[in-house]
């Protein structure tokens, strides 16, 4: 596992062992929800683009920044397999 996302390895160890996580960052947009999206692509075997969703529709106001988004892209890559397509809206 990359360690630009070795966090994903210490959220993996909290659900292992059913200890409730607080992921937080300054200002709650960026930092702790780029966390979170790489930990649900991780566990879940989501693409990028539904743990934004996820997110989004549980916290409104994130944005992650663009670099973040691209390590996020890569590392969806580096899970699913396959090109990452990045954030885009699904379908309703």
């Amino acid at each position: 596992m990359d360690c630009g996302f070795c966090h994903v390895a210490h959220l993996d160890d909290a659900r292992l062992h059913s200890a409730p996580t607080y992921v937080h960052c300054k200002a709650g947009k960026s930092r702790s929800v780029t966390a979170v999206m790489a930990y649900l692509i991780h566990a879940n075997h989501w693409t990028l683009s539904k743990a934004y969703a996820f997110v989004l529709e549980r916290r409104k106001g994130i944005s992650p920044n663009i670099g973040f988004v691209s390590e996020l892209m890569t590392f969806e890559e580096q899970e699913l397999g396959g090109k990452s397509l990045g954030v885009v809206k699904e379908a309703s």
